[in-house]
This record gives structure tokens, sequence and C-alpha cells, in this order.
């Protein structure tokens, strides 16, 4: 089977996953750090925007500049958008509809044939009902997308190779095979069973809710809790990850807690750096101990992830680049420090793929 360096497309990764056989590695082909949406800057390494604008457009347009923009999409292309539709909460245990309307319009600019608004709320919910209730799929369809939920769609099985906390797999919606690129709106916010939801959990909600709720939350908390969530991301990348930090919750969370309002919008294509970030800003506004107390290199999910090679593996991986943002420096001060004297991550374990040690 080829791999998405050969440029074997996701529709054909897909098509595959019923029938192959051992590992399967649905990651798309990420082409190099190129212009788009108002232009952008070639980095080495992994290339972080952040930006606080006047308005929440202004901060997407400029975080995505920063990231290395948009034209990764060509015309007539289709690109899927996964937001975080965990409830019917407002924001931020939803995405911003001014930030789900700035984002369509920016993809809009690249000419894509078909843009789809597209995610699977929690296993107890029905996805157009939270739609409806966050206001989303309005804002959504008036930007321009179609809104399509996972509930009744089809799941494809799928096996990765290295995913060695899913010994039996776990499914993904067919939907995914129709999508040239995929964008991932995550949020910034604490979790109380995962300790945070950003980049990487984000992708939750692109398992079934059967392998949600016997996997991943029962019990509810789970030493494996944290590398499932990473091995996730070893099925389907991210072409580029926006995350939602105008409104954050530093403690509860997914659905209530205490609310900060950043104001800033957080762009790139690496998730590890996106995470570590994210966390990085919960640590400056001041958070729950099991992040405020552990380096955000030493989180369960982010631990996995580095372990898989999902991204950066340090803070000298990372090139930020931050426009408004007169905290940066601060922020930036939890990011580089790789350590804690305890040297613990936050569920206390340290797991690999071959278990824990």
């Amino acid at each position: 089977m080829k791999r998405p360096s050969e440029k074997l497309t996701r529709r054909q990764f897909i098509r595959k996953a019923g029938t192959a056989a051992g590992g399967l590695w649905l990651a798309s082909y990420l082409p190099p750090f190129l212009s788009g949406c108002g232009g952008g800057e070639d980095a080495a390494g992994s290339l972080l925007g952040v930006a606080r604008m006047d308005t929440v457009a202004g901060s997407v347009r400029r975080a995505v500049e920063l990231a290395g923009g948009l034209d990764f999409i060509r015309p007539g292309e289709t690109v899927l958008l996964k937001p975080n539709l965990v409830s019917a909460h407002a924001s931020p245990a939803t995405n911003n509809p001014e930030l789900v309307s700035a984002v369509i319009a920016c993809v809009r600019e690249r000419d894509p044939a078909r843009v789809i608004f597209a995610d699977r709320s929690q296993y107890t919910d029905v996805t157009a009902q939270i739609l409806d209730a966050t206001g989303l799929g309005d804002a959504a369809r008036d930007a321009g997308a179609e809104v399509i939920p996972f509930d009744d769609g089809e799941w494809v099985k799928v096996t990765p190779a290295g995913a060695a906390n899913w010994a039996e797999g776990f499914s993904i919606p067919a939907l995914l095979g129709e999508a040239d690129h995929i964008i991932s709106l995550p949020i910034v916010k604490t979790h109380r069973y995962s300790g945070f939801t950003m980049a990487l959990k984000n992708w939750v909600g692109l398992i079934s809710p059967a392998d949600r709720q016997t996997v991943l939350h029962m019990p509810a908390i789970d030493p494996l809790f944290g590398t499932r969530i990473a091995e996730i991301h070893l099925a389907v990348r991210a072409d580029l990850y926006i995350m939602d930090a105008t409104k954050v919750f530093v403690s509860g969370g997914p659905h209530e807690g205490d609310v900060r309002e950043p104001g800033m919008v957080i762009a790139s294509r690496d998730p590890v750096a996106t995470d570590v970030f994210g966390l990085s800003l919960l640590k400056y506004l001041g958070t729950e101990a099991r992040i405020q107390d552990v380096s955000v290199w030493e989180q369960a999910q982010i631990l996995r992830a580095v372990e898989l090679g999902l991204g950066a593996a340090g803070p000298e991986g990372i090139k930020i680049l931050a426009d408004g943002i007169t905290e940066i420096d601060s922020i930036k001060e939890f990011l580089n420090k790789m350590t804690i004297d305890e040297r613990k991550p936050s569920l206390g374990f340290r797991v690999s793929g071959f278990g824990l040690k």
C-alpha cells in the first residue's frame, strides 16, 4: 500500500479501509508551508501563528496567515471542517460561531468545490440538535458550507499501524473519504476526564459512539485515555488546526467551567505545537493543578503524540509568530519548560506503545 508521500489520496485510503489487512495509515499528504488567506511565511520545523486582532474574523485571518496560509487548497477540491460540538452549551463548550463563519469564508477564497462542516457530538446526544441549539449549523450554512452530522452516515473500521492501545481498531466516518483536506477547529479548555481537550482530543469526534463509550470513557478515569487519544491521529491527520481561544475554560469542562476570554486564535499544522501552546496559555491564565503543576511536555496526550512522531518533540522545534499578543513572552516561558521537579505526567503514568513505564 502506498503512503501519503506517494500521493495516494485520502479517498483511496478510505476505500481500502474496509478490506485492508493489518495496519492502515490514513494520514493525508501534507504539502510544504505555502502562503494563502492573505499571505504567509515559510519556516523550518513546526510553525504556529497566534493572533488577537480587532475582530474574531481578523484574528482568524491573521493567525492562518502566520501559520503559512491556505494555498494547499486547490480550486475544485473538497474541504471538511471538523468543529468541537461536544454539547448544546455555548462557547467555549462549543466553537464561537464568529470563528466558524470566518474560517469558512477564508476557505471559500480558495474556490473549493465543497466545504463540509461535520462532526459527531457526545455519544448520548443528537448532533443535529446540538447544531441547532448552538447556532453553529446556521453559522456554517450561512457562510456557505454543507452541514453534515456524522451520526447517520457510514462508519469504516480501521486498525492503524502503531495504535498499540487500540487492539481491535476503531471506526471513523466514511465521509472523510470525500475530503481532499481536513481542517480541525478545536477549543482551548480543560476537561474533567482527560485533563484538557484541544487539537489532539478534538479527534475523538471522528470515532464511532460505540468506540468512544467502551474504550475511551469506560471507566471514566483510564490511565490509557491520553495515549488512545493521540493514537487516533494515526488513522487520519488534519491539514491545519485553527484553535479557538476567544473564550476558554481554565477549570471544569468540557461543558461548563470557569471562563476566561483571551480573545486569541491559534493556527498550526502541528497538533503537538497547537496543544502545548494551548496548555501554556492555560498555565499563564491560571488553571487546574494537574495542568498548572505539570510541564506541558509531560502530559500523557503529548508524551504519546511525540513518541508517535505526530509533531514537535520540544520547544526548539516550534516557531511561534504572534500578532497582538502582548503577553506572548510570558506564555512561551511555560512552553519552553520541558520538565518539572516531580517529573510526572498529569494522569500519573508515562504510557508508550509498549505499555506503562
